[in-house]
């Protein structure tokens, strides 16, 4: 203790466990806005949202460092306790029955579709040869398709927080495309859609533990809980309390119920659209990825 400086005034505070905390969460701006910014995504999502974009917005997380940060942790948890141990258990290899189709992972259909693919096109011209097929020559096709599989999926999971920040702008698309009326502009539906898509990685974190045990299981429910989710958040900030309700009066009105239920049933198809359309393209662009990286590692290319 003898060699340690004198203090003074102007020296700061000594290095401590909750100083290191209070300044790591200081970085990321989650001390104060964290935790209250979750619950009013989940509970009151539209007034939360615009109490960012219109009100107090140092009350609120930063809502692209939100979906930094979220992404991050839930790509390193996906990899250690799901992506990890499908690998080794297995899961994406041809001589495993049924592993194309029962594998935990939700990309497991998509990559035995191009795989079938490949595998079928091979056959085709194998029919043509004058010979048939030994049992060497099937072994090390399948042999190069498990190492294909293998390559393609390492690379999946390299590239799955882009796809993740892929999913905003994606969806900020349609959302300003089929609710202009609301008056969000289109950098405003990028907030919404990061703020939407953290939640979906909390969420999706929260879940982890049940896929570990059980990927078939758990990797439903987490399909189910994130679509619900996403489809109940688009609802509430883009179409309830949006739009102005008649007088009292009219409410009783059989002609006002009838046009509130036409209204209400036109905007969840809105709704689902959205989810709909967005998933898709961007199971569009995962999958031309997937069968670019299966191509070359088929080929050689």
């Amino acid at each position: 203790m003898e060699n340690l400086p004198q203090k003074n005034e102007n020296q700061p505070k000594r290095i401590t466990w909750e100083l290191i905390w209070t300044d790591f969460l200081n970085v990321i701006n989650f001390e104060k806005g964290v935790f209250f910014t979750i619950k009013g995504l989940i509970v009151k999502p539209k007034e939360t949202v615009d109490d960012y974009l219109y009100g107090a917005r140092m009350r609120h997380a930063n809502p692209f460092r939100f979906l930094l940060f979220s992404t991050a942790i839930a790509t390193l948890l996906n990899y250690y306790f799901i992506f990890q141990p499908s690998m080794a258990n297995g899961d994406f290899s041809p001589t495993k029955d049924g592993s194309y189709y029962d594998a935990g992972n939700a990309f497991g259909k998509s990559v035995a579709f191009n795989i079938d693919n490949i595998t079928s096109a091979d056959s085709t011209e194998s029919a043509k040869e004058p010979t048939v097929v030994d049992e060497k020559k099937k072994k090390e096709r399948s042999d190069k398709i498990q190492v294909a599989v293998k390559i393609a999926m390492n690379k999946l999971s390299e590239w799955m927080d882009k796809f993740t920040f892929a999913s905003v702008p994606i969806f900020a698309l349609f959302t300003f495309l089929f609710f202009r009326k609301t008056g969000y502009n289109y950098t405003e539906n990028l907030v919404i859609g990061a703020f939407m898509i953290s939640m979906t990685n909390i969420l999706g974190m929260v879940l982890i533990p049940p896929s570990y045990f059980n990927p078939i299981v758990g990797g439903s429910i987490s399909t189910l809980v994130n679509g619900g989710f996403t489809i109940y958040f688009i609802y509430r900030v883009f179409v309830v309390g949006t739009y102005s309700e008649v007088d009292n009066e009219n409410k009783s009105n059989f002609k006002y119920q009838y046009h509130r239920f036409r209204r209400v049933i036109a905007n969840l198809l809105k709704v689902v659209s959205v989810f709909l359309l967005s998933y898709l393209l961007l199971s569009v662009l995962m999958g031309a990825f997937m069968f670019i990286i299966l191509y070359g590692s088929m080929t050689g290319a």
